[in-house]
């Protein structure tokens, strides 16, 4: 990710305050592709500034993404299945997707909307199916909530230390030769394994 992309993110985060990290996190919330993690980073030097409050972060984040759920499940509940799968394809939804979580679904009911969302691997599959599958909209929403809370924290915990991160290692010049290497080291390796499990989950 370009630091030019990063600047605009800021910019765009400080123009807009608490809605652009709203309606950020509602386009996520669909289940759309995207380094939403930027709008935490952004937030988390706000944050670190005194202009923005972490908890208010973390609330309209967890509500904006919730918002997004919800529109992702109604989308499912009355397009059905066949618009799903006619329009899965944008956020990278095969027809293998929409059947294996069916059937966790049918086993675990909606715990798989929390796990999912804390994991991940199978957001978007849970976010839509969910609304094909007609799941009960308070259990949906109930699960959702919890989820998307958790997760918005963890990440703006993460935006906010982040920022005392990068002050240590700006001035400590034997720290930055360490730490470079070391953070690209770890986030090849995370990804290397993410798109590693998600194959394998996929077969």
């Amino acid at each position: 990710m370009s630091s030019g992309f990063a600047k605009h993110v800021y910019d765009y985060v400080v123009q807009y305050g608490y809605m652009a990290v709203f309606v950020g996190l509602a386009i996520e919330g669909t289940g759309m592709p995207g380094p939403v993690e930027i709008l935490f980073f952004a937030a988390g030097v706000l944050i670190a500034k005194d202009i923005f409050s972490f908890w208010l972060v973390v609330a309209v984040a967890t509500l904006g993404n919730l918002t997004g759920n919800i529109a992702a499940y109604l989308a499912g509940y009355y397009g059905g299945r066949p618009f799903v799968e006619k329009y899965g394809r944008y956020l990278r939804l095969t027809h293998e997707d929409i059947d294996r979580v069916s059937r966790w679904y049918d086993k675990y009911g909606g715990v798989i909307v929390f796990i999912s969302r804390i994991i991940g691997v199978t957001r978007t599959p849970a976010i839509w199916v969910s609304g094909i599958s007609r799941m009960n909209v308070l259990t949906y929403t109930f699960y959702s909530l919890c989820g998307d809370f958790i997760w918005a924290s963890f990440w703006t915990v993460v935006g906010t230390q982040s920022v005392n991160v990068v002050n240590i290692i700006r001035h400590n010049r034997f720290l930055l030769y360490i730490a470079t290497p070391l953070i690209a080291f770890v986030v090849v390796f995370v990804w290397w394994k993410f798109i590693k499990l998600y194959r394998n989950g996929r077969k």
